[in-house]
Order: structure tokens, then sequence, then C-alpha cells
């Protein structure tokens, strides 16, 4: 692949997954809302006394650190859609150039007709931006780190440990998975003195980064006392989940119409790299990529509040899979995974349209709530028009952005986010916690299947569900001055009309005002 080649296949891959960001007036990302509050409260810390910024030098923190410095000057949706573009960007430069470093640069052209799902994510789609910026950024620094092994410079070193700070400040996982690759790496070296040379020419540069990944993983796994955490739950997923989710939790975009396409890269790219599983691309080598994917089985889905902790190794896997990509394809391949990203740019930008429908419903009831209001969302339904991501789960975000309501969901419970709240428990948190109270309560049915399952055979249904809202509706009615019901059931009227009056219904949507 020739530079020329190069520059064209990264604009190609940039073109596929940023070119949607101009169709929406917020990209439909799971999390994103949550993130645009966040930002919005950090701009405006007077209207929000019961929260305080707690500095932006952590890592995980680089989207809102950007958005901060850009939104006075371009306003918030615009910083944010920045970013997403700048995230794209750099996918799209990294990822042929990743390849043909490591495998060559014939293989750097096939690869990049099984790499485009990389670049618009499943992480992108969750709203993980960090996380999703990181991973390129990591790839860069293998590259270098490679170089400054085989040519040693000290130039060459300072740049590499420079790309493993910016790469900390994005997200720290991926450093951690570099260390350990870099070891691995090192120890494929036969004599003792090659493996300690390599050791020290790999892993010097990050060092001053290690030492930070230590700052950061005390800061998040040390609770604040009284901080509503769950940082005691552990989980881990069956051995089916595990293998659908190398494709689920990484590749498709939101529904099936842009996950669709996504199939034929990921069940093609395992067979073909299967049958170059012997060779050895630096970082990753047959012991490693096996590492790899034992540390995706045996790490828990979700601990210490940071949840799909083993799913951010699945990219790793990918990574391996795109460096063992044939130089050749079999005949009629390459123009089906050509014809298949066409398919699942043009998807992914219909569904970036159709989630924006979902966001309007949501955000239809703004003028019914007024300036800093305390606001309490009850979201029935996460999933609407989007089947791989939730969503609608984070949506109420635009109400604190536009009206800067008090919303006691807003990331601020763990010392390594960028807000927290002044005081543990917050005085607006109502016990359980409030995004799946509303689920787990949705009807009677749902109650009395939760009270069996611990041993309780209450004898009326209706009657245990109606004193579970009532115990839930006393804590919340002082706290909260305006209600937000999103798919609510019919029978939610009968408990909540007792104590609030509806003043705005459309669709799905109902907001409702504390009776005076």
């Amino acid at each position: 692949m020739t530079p020329r080649e190069l520059r064209t296949t990264s604009l190609l891959l940039f073109v596929l997954g940023a070119w949607p960001l101009l169709l929406p007036v917020v990209p439909p990302l799971q999390d994103l809302p949550n993130h645009l509050a966040t930002v919005h409260i950090l701009l405006h810390p007077d209207r929000f006394p019961e929260l305080v910024g707690s500095g932006f030098f952590k890592t995980n923190t680089a989207l809102f650190a950007w958005s901060y410095l850009l939104a006075p000057h371009v306003g918030l949706v615009v910083a944010v859609k920045a970013f997403l573009g700048l995230s794209a960007g750099v996918w799209a430069l990294v990822l042929p150039r990743f390849v043909a470093a490591f495998a060559g640069p014939d293989r750097a052209r096939s690869a990049s007709l099984f790499a485009w799902p990389l670049v618009h994510s499943w992480f992108v789609s969750m709203g993980m931006l960090n996380y999703a910026l990181s991973l390129p950024l990591v790839l860069l620094l293998l590259v270098v780190l490679d170089r400054q092994r085989r040519r040693p410079t000290l130039a060459r070193g300072a740049l590499a440990a420079a790309i493993a700070l910016g790469t900390w400040f994005v997200h720290v996982f991926p450093i951690i998975v570099a260390g350990c690759l870099c070891l691995c790496e090192a120890l494929r070296e036969k004599d003792t003195r090659k493996r300690l040379r390599a050791a020290f020419l790999l892993c010097a540069p990050l060092a001053p980064t290690g030492l930070l990944t230590v700052g950061s993983a005390l800061a998040h796994v040390v609770k604040i006392e009284g901080s509503p955490s769950a940082g005691d739950v552990i989980s881990f997923s069956p051995l089916h989940r595990l293998v659908a989710n190398v494709w689920e939790n990484c590749l498709p975009g939101f529904t099936w119409l842009s996950a669709a396409p996504t199939l034929l890269p990921a069940l093609s790219l395992p067979v073909l790299a299967f049958r170059n599983r012997r060779e050895a691309p630096p970082f990753f080598s047959p012991v490693a990529t096996v590492l790899v994917m034992l540390g995706y089985v045996l790490l828990p889905g979700g601990a210490s509040n940071w949840w799909y902790l083993n799913t951010r190794l699945i990219p790793f896997i990918w990574f391996a899979l795109l460096v063992r990509a044939p130089a050749r394809l079999p005949r009629g391949l390459g123009r089906s995974l050509v014809v298949a990203a066409g398919v699942y740019t043009v998807a992914l930008g219909v569904d970036y349209l159709r989630l924006d429908r979902d966001r309007a419903a949501y955000t239809a009831g703004m003028a019914a709530v007024p300036e800093g209001a305390s606001l309490l969302p009850l979201s029935f339904e996460s999933r609407v028009t989007s089947e791989f991501t939730a969503s609608a789960h984070h949506l109420w975000g635009f109400y604190t952005m536009e009206r800067s309501a008090h919303v006691p969901l807003v990331f601020a419970v763990e010392r390594s986010y960028p807000l927290l709240w002044k005081q543990f428990p917050p005085a607006q948190l109502v016990p359980p916690a409030l995004d799946n109270f509303a689920r787990l309560a949705r009807s009677p049915e749902v109650v009395c299947a939760q009270l069996r399952a611990v041993g309780v055979a209450p004898a009326d249904c209706e009657a245990a569900w109606r004193e579970r809202w009532r115990v839930f509706l006393d804590q919340a009615a002082p706290r909260f001055d305006h209600v937000l019901t999103w798919v609510a059931p019919p029978e939610l009227e009968r408990v909540l009309g007792a104590r609030y009056e509806r003043v705005f219904a459309k669709g799905p949507l109902e907001i409702w005002r504390r009776r005076r």
C-alpha cells in the first residue's frame, strides 16, 4: 500500500464512520446525554450548589475537558460533535498504518476492508467516547514502542511517553493492556539479556503513566463514605453470551439495520485469520492473543461501578485478527465487503435519524419543566428504536442541559468522575436507585415475581405493587417538584395522581407537577 493509498483509505474510513454526525441535532449515543448534563453543570456551577467539579487531571476526562473548553465558543453540542469527528479521524488514520506496521502494506489494504465497523464501533454507540478514542491512541503507542525497541532513540522514547500520557488522560484501561502486551513481547526474546533490554525499551516510556494508573485505580476503588455505589457487585456472563458479545459488544451500530452488514467481516475475518494463527506480529503473538482472550473470559463483566469491564478487551481480539488478515482475499469477498461497508454507512445514517426522533419525543415536554426544577425521571423503557443500546436511558440529561433541571442520576458518585456530590448520600437521591426502580416496579406482576424470588408470596399482587410505590413516593414527593414518566403503564396514574398533577402528555411522555 503506497502512501497515497493509505491516505485514500483513511479518508474513506473517516467518511464511512463520521458523515452521520451531520444529520441529527444531537448524536443518539446512549450515555451522551448524561455527559452533556455533566458539562452543563460544570459550566454553570452557581445553578447546582449541591455538586462540585473535581478537576480534569484524571483519566477518562478528555471528553469533558474538551467540551468544557469549546462549549462557550461553539456550543456544547457542536463541541461534542467535534470530539466525535476527532475520534473518527484518529481511528481512520491509525488503523491502516497499524496493520501496515505490524503485518505489511499489502495486508493493510485487505485488513481495511474488515476494519470499517471499528471507526464507529459499539463503544461509540454506547457513548463510551473516551474509551473509543483511547483505542486508536494505544495502537499508535504500540507502533512507536515497536520502533523504539528496534531502533531506540531518546526522542522516540519521549514521544512514546507523551502518547502514553495522552492515552491515560483519555482512558486508562488500554494503557493497562498495553503494559501487559509489552511484557509478553519482551518475554519472546530467547535469552535473558535480550529480554531485559526489550523490557526496558518497551516499558520505560510507560513508567510515568504507570504511576498515574495506580493513582487512578486507587481513586476509583476507594469509595467515598456513604456514596451510593455498586462497589461490591461483581457480575460474570455465561459462556454463550461471551461468544456472542465478541461481535455484539464491539461492531454493531444501533439496530439490526446497521448491525447486519457487520456480520460479514465479523464472520469471515476470524476464519481467514485462523489460517495465519501461527504468525507472531509484534505485541499480538499467539501467546499474547490467547492471554487477551483468557482475560476476556475470566474478567467479570462489571466490578466497582466499572461496567463492561471484560468487554473492553474485545477490540484487542479484533486487532489481533486484523494483523492476520490475508494479503489476498477469496474471490468475491472483497467486493462483498465493499458493498457491506456501503450498506452499513447508509443504514447508520438512517438509524441516526430514527433515534433522533426518539430524542425529540422524550424532550417534547421541555416547556412544561420550569428552569431549575427538581426533576424525577421514571423511564419504564430504555430501548425504543435502538436494539443494541439503551438509547433512551439517559435522555433526561437534555432537561438538565436545557432547563438546568436537578436530576440525581448525573455521573457524580466516584472520585474518578469530574463531578461530585458535595455530600453523600445526596439529599436528592431516593433509594432504591432511580435508574432502575421504574423497571423493577413496572407492574404488579413484576413486583410479585421479585417477591417470590426471595421467598415471599404475596396474596395480592396489586396491593404489593401499590405499597412499593407508596413507600417510594413517600420519599420522592418532598424532594421532587416535577416527575417525568416515559412509557409508563396505565396503572401508574392511580398512585402518581394522588401526589402530582399531569401538566403535559404526548405519546409515551408525561410531565407531572407536584400538587400544591
